[in-house]
Protein backbone atom coordinates (compact mmCIF):
# COMPACT_ATOMS: atom_id res chain seq x y z
CA UNK A 1 0.00 0.00 0.00
CA UNK A 2 1.11 3.84 -0.46
CA UNK A 3 0.38 4.74 2.23
CA UNK A 4 2.89 2.57 4.95
CA UNK A 5 5.45 4.16 1.88
CA UNK A 6 4.67 7.89 3.29
CA UNK A 7 4.58 6.73 7.08
CA UNK A 8 7.88 4.53 6.59
CA UNK A 9 9.50 7.90 4.68
CA UNK A 10 8.39 10.07 7.55
CA UNK A 11 9.42 7.29 10.81
CA UNK A 12 13.19 7.62 9.09
CA UNK A 13 13.24 11.27 7.92
CA UNK A 14 15.32 13.32 9.84
CA UNK A 15 14.00 16.59 8.80
CA UNK A 16 11.90 16.30 12.01
CA UNK A 17 14.46 15.90 14.84
CA UNK A 18 14.41 18.71 17.59
CA UNK A 19 11.12 20.29 15.62
CA UNK A 20 9.22 18.71 18.85
CA UNK A 21 6.02 17.76 16.13
CA UNK A 22 3.23 17.06 17.64
CA UNK A 23 1.54 14.25 15.48
CA UNK A 24 -2.40 15.81 16.40
CA UNK A 25 -1.12 18.10 13.64
CA UNK A 26 -0.25 15.65 10.61
CA UNK A 27 -2.25 15.63 7.92
CA UNK A 28 -1.71 13.04 5.19
CA UNK A 29 -3.89 13.59 2.03
CA UNK A 30 -3.36 10.98 -0.92
CA UNK A 31 -5.09 12.16 -4.05
CA UNK A 32 -3.63 9.68 -6.18
CA UNK A 33 -1.22 6.19 -5.36
CA UNK A 34 1.39 7.89 -6.83
CA UNK A 35 1.53 11.05 -5.07
CA UNK A 36 1.18 12.29 -1.18
CA UNK A 37 0.40 15.24 0.60
CA UNK A 38 2.09 15.54 4.41
CA UNK A 39 1.00 18.66 6.29
CA UNK A 40 2.50 19.32 10.13
CA UNK A 41 0.94 21.81 11.48
CA UNK A 42 1.54 23.48 15.39
CA UNK A 43 5.25 23.46 15.39
CA UNK A 44 7.25 24.57 18.27
CA UNK A 45 9.33 26.74 16.32
CA UNK A 46 9.44 30.72 16.36
CA UNK A 47 9.59 31.29 13.05
CA UNK A 48 7.96 28.12 11.10
CA UNK A 49 4.61 27.31 12.17
CA UNK A 50 4.19 24.66 9.19
CA UNK A 51 5.65 22.06 6.54
CA UNK A 52 4.29 20.92 3.51
CA UNK A 53 5.77 18.27 1.59
CA UNK A 54 4.70 16.39 -1.82
CA UNK A 55 5.69 12.75 -2.16
CA UNK A 56 6.02 11.40 -5.63
CA UNK A 57 5.95 7.48 -5.29
CA UNK A 58 6.65 4.81 -7.44
CA UNK A 59 5.24 1.01 -7.14
CA UNK A 60 8.11 -2.09 -6.90
CA UNK A 61 8.19 -5.40 -6.68
CA UNK A 62 8.49 -5.19 -3.17
CA UNK A 63 6.01 -2.72 -2.80
CA UNK A 64 5.62 1.16 -3.10
CA UNK A 65 8.64 3.74 -2.43
CA UNK A 66 8.97 7.26 -1.80
CA UNK A 67 11.33 8.85 -5.00
CA UNK A 68 10.93 12.17 -4.31
CA UNK A 69 10.29 14.86 -1.97
CA UNK A 70 9.17 18.33 -2.22
CA UNK A 71 9.16 20.99 1.32
CA UNK A 72 7.44 24.08 1.83
CA UNK A 73 8.03 26.13 5.00
CA UNK A 74 5.32 27.73 6.31
CA UNK A 75 6.46 30.81 7.68
CA UNK A 76 4.71 32.06 11.34
CA UNK A 77 5.96 36.02 10.36
CA UNK A 78 6.46 35.89 6.85
CA UNK A 79 9.96 35.64 4.52
CA UNK A 80 12.70 37.72 5.14
CA UNK A 81 15.15 38.58 2.41
CA UNK A 82 16.97 36.09 2.49
CA UNK A 83 14.10 33.68 1.41
CA UNK A 84 14.10 32.02 5.21
CA UNK A 85 11.57 32.78 7.20
CA UNK A 86 11.77 35.27 9.68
Amino acid sequence: MPGAAVMAWLAASPWHSGLAVDYAGLEIDQPRPERAEVRLTGLRDDAVSAYEFRLELDEAEAGWVVQSVERRAICRRGLGDSGLCR
